[in-house]
């Protein structure tokens, strides 16, 4: 499945901010990566297929230091192997920059996420206990904070 990672453009906020919705992911619509996408600090890339936007990550880089803030894989098009491809190749473009440290946080429960993050090589640093507030009937959740040095 060729996919091609690309700098978001303006023209692509929409499209990704439906990406997040349908993936369960409201508050980072269009509107909030916006305002992200102007951050002089901010980096947005896309994951296309066929020309379409499938996947995004949105990432801080601040002193060398690069933050993960957001990845979403369209639920049309998960258990791909996109986010893996994603993060490698994000990764790639934040050592370009100058980028020396990855870090994340992720909900415990996901636990999908995390085995991907580790297989990766992020090493879990620490925990934000019930960072994640309860919703839907299920309880409050621990943010896992995850860091990868990059070579």
């Amino acid at each position: 499945m060729p996919t091609n990672l690309v700098e978001a453009s303006l023209e692509d906020l929409p499209a990704l901010g439906e990406i997040s919705v349908q993936a369960g992911y409201p508050a980072w619509g269009a509107k909030q990566l916006r305002e992200e996408f102007e951050r002089a600090h901010a980096y947005l890339w896309c994951m296309r297929l066929a020309g379409k936007a499938v996947a995004f990550a949105l990432y801080w880089l601040i002193a060398g230091e690069a933050e993960l803030l957001q990845i979403v894989v369209s639920p049309n098009y998960r258990r791909r192997g996109l986010a893996q491809r994603l993060l490698g190749q994000s990764e790639e473009e934040l050592q370009k920059l100058g980028a020396e440290t990855i870090y994340l946080e992720v909900a415990e429960r996901n636990k999908p996420a995390r085995r991907l993050y580790e297989q990766l090589g992020f090493e879990q640093m620490g925990l934000r206990k019930n960072y994640y507030p309860a919703r839907g009937g299920t309880a409050a959740d621990h943010a896992v904070l995850l860091s990868k040095a990059l070579s």
